[in-house]
């Protein structure tokens, strides 16, 4: 057996005797060089919980020993193939490999070939991002992905292009700039872990969707037809640079973006060329987006004045200026009284009041004058006219006619004859009164036209674009069934033939066309009206009023351009 052993030497007596001993060791047999071939497990995943690794191969005794990355475990020998050892889960914490061999004592024994233990990270698994979904134009924030696999190599993929990133092996976060999401879009979203093992998850989608828009004021909110265009500036939310776009009445309009909250646009003259109320709205283009609701815009006209009365409404033939107040409605800022179509000088009171100054010229003469309020287009018009009389001051009687008749013959009245029956008169030819030349009305003659106040020639102040050339005239209390214009041009007195279109020697009547009430009006044709350029015509209303010619008292005279 194996031990030690004592050798000494024995000499029999007489004498002799036991020398000293000498060991001896008997020995066992030398330990086995150790060989280690092959792992279980032969991989592990990085971050997985402790495990029993197996390690096999040959030549292993009872004081074999594994060593794990040069460091002796603790060691189960199971039988001359198989050791086990305990590994840790700090040991496989991080990706990498490690080294596995098996030492075993002298005698004999040594240390075996080393094998590698690879820990690999895993494939990480990306389920879920936290918002998966942002409005454009928002602020930045933080985006968590959720999944499994992740390790502190796990890096968050941006549109492929890692970020820094935090987290655990279940959740990691980045930091979503506000740059990212300023526009609408979609932006991908992965997991990148590096070898050993690892790789790439799957995508997750980031959506970046318009707000839907509001649209909350207009400013201005109301403008007047046909008037110039404009800035429309649109408040509300929801607003995005470079998307949002204002819609007038359905229709896109160049638009600026002021902020989220502001945005401006371009309406033309065409816009708001009538008088209506369109809609304004602002749309957003998908993805999300939409349109807002609108807000009505008013497109006003001019109202048509009615005028009520006048104080006065006479004056003294021959007075000074002075100041007539009209009571009516529907005045604006823009109204104008009229003495006979002429403009006034006019104070705009309220809507229902304006006063006028009647120039000493208007009162010149004795006569009725139409007193009117113009309104200017768009829409507006002329209202009924009210009648001022002039008249001359009530004559005193002189004492010279009130004087007693003196007493001279030829100043003293003979007495009235006492009447007494005519003798019939005689019957014969020459009794009988030969028809006067003079008596006899002409076959060619035709009624004298009278003059009237009542029919009024409307004179625009300053001078009037041939493309606006338009001769109206206002019957007052007349009712006429026709009235024509007669057109002399002041240069060389030649007459306006509308029917041949051109100047003439011999007077011609224009026919005009009733458009309203009692208002006529007559214009040259478009291609006629360049023959009216840089001229001043009279112009002199003619009408037949009860199967009477009348013609208008007052002739105004009217500058082209």
């Amino acid at each position: 057996s194996v031990g030690t052993r004592s050798v000494d030497v024995i000499t029999a007596a007489p004498g002799g005797g036991t020398s000293t001993g000498v060991t001896f060791n008997v020995n066992s047999a030398p330990n086995p060089a150790p060989t280690v071939t092959t792992l279980s497990p032969a991989t592990v995943t990085a971050g997985a919980v402790g495990f029993t690794l197996n390690v096999n191969g040959s030549g292993f005794v009872g004081a074999s020993e594994v060593r794990f990355d040069g460091l002796g475990r603790p060691t189960t020998f199971v039988n001359a193939s198989q050791l086990r050892i305990a590994v840790s889960i700090s040991d496989i914490a991080q990706a990498g490999p490690h080294t596995v061999e098996v030492f075993s004592p002298a005698p004999g024994g040594g240390t075996s070939n080393q094998i590698s233990l690879p820990v690999n990270n895993p494939l990480p698994v990306a389920n879920s991002i936290s918002p998966a979904t942002v409005i454009a134009g928002s602020a930045g924030f933080t985006l968590t992905v959720t999944g499994t696999g992740f390790n502190g190599s796990s890096v968050v993929r941006l549109d492929d292009v890692g970020q820094t990133t935090i987290g655990g092996p279940t959740q990691l976060q980045i930091a979503i700039d506000a740059s990212v999401v300023a526009t609408a879009g979609t932006h991908t979203i992965k997991v990148f872990t590096s070898a050993p093992g690892g790789g790439t998850s799957s995508t997750l989608n980031l959506s970046v969707t318009n707000p839907a828009p509001t649209a909350t004021a207009i400013a201005p909110a109301t403008a007047l037809a046909q008037g110039p265009g404009f800035t429309l500036t649109v408040n509300g939310s929801g607003f995005v640079d470079g998307v949002s776009v204002v819609r007038w009445n359905g229709a896109a309009r160049t638009t600026t973006f002021v902020s989220s909250t502001q945005l401006t646009a371009a309406i033309n003259a065409a816009d708001i060329a009538n008088a209506g109320t369109p809609l304004v709205t602002v749309n957003n283009p998908t993805p999300g987006g939409g349109t807002s609701s609108g807000v009505s815009f008013v497109i006003t006209t001019h109202p048509v004045p009615t005028l009520a009365s006048i104080s006065p409404s006479s004056a003294l033939t021959g007075g000074a200026d002075f100041t007539v107040t009209l009571t009516g409605t529907n005045y604006i800022a823009a109204s104008i009284v009229r003495v006979n179509g002429s403009d006034r000088d006019t104070v705009f009171v309220s809507p229902t009041q304006l006063t006028a100054t009647v120039t000493a010229g208007d009162v010149a003469s004795s006569g009725s004058r139409t007193v009117t309020v113009f309104n200017p287009a768009p829409g507006g018009g002329t209202s009924l006219g009210k009648t001022l009389t002039v008249a001359g001051p009530t004559p005193t009687p002189s004492p010279s006619l009130s004087a007693t008749p003196s007493p001279s013959p030829s100043a003293t009245p003979s007495p009235s004859p006492s009447p007494s029956p005519s003798p019939s008169p005689s019957p014969s030819p020459s009794a009988s009164p030969s028809p006067s030349p003079s008596a006899s009305p002409s076959p060619s003659a035709s009624p004298t036209p009278g003059k009237s106040s009542q029919l009024v020639v409307l004179a625009p102040g300053g001078k009037v674009p041939r493309s606006r050339l338009r001769l109206t005239a206002n019957d007052g209390t007349l009712t006429p069934t026709s009235v024509s214009f007669v057109i002399k041009r002041k240069s060389d007195g030649k007459f306006w033939n509308g029917t041949t279109n051109e100047w003439l020697a011999v007077s011609f009547e224009n026919p005009a066309t009733q458009t309203q009430g009692g208002t006529w009006q007559y214009g040259p044709g478009s291609n006629s009206r360049r023959l009216f350029v840089n001229t001043t015509v009279i112009v002199e209303a003619h009408a037949m009023n009860a199967g009477s010619p009348i013609t208008s008292e007052v002739v105004p005279e009217i500058a082209v351009r």
